[in-house]
């Protein structure tokens, strides 16, 4: 039989809910930016504006990346 030691640092931590709400908040706000730049990429190609298309794809991917 083997006698566990653990430090109260290994030990897992009570969730903290102002963590968890600020980090709900930083993911809705990347999820909307990801569909604004989303729907500009199509818009934009779809009226043949290629210029605001590339800009429009740079920054779903960028957001895209940034969601992970």
């Amino acid at each position: 039989m083997v006698a566990l030691s653990l430090s109260p640092a290994a030990l897992p931590q009570a969730p903290r809910p102002e963590k968890a709400a600020a980090l709900k908040m930083d993911l809705r706000d990347l999820l909307i930016g990801h569909i604004v730049w989303a729907r500009a990429m199509v818009i934009a190609s779809r009226m043949g504006d290629r210029t605001e298309a590339r800009v429009a794809e740079v920054r779903t991917i960028r957001n895209a990346r940034a969601l992970g």
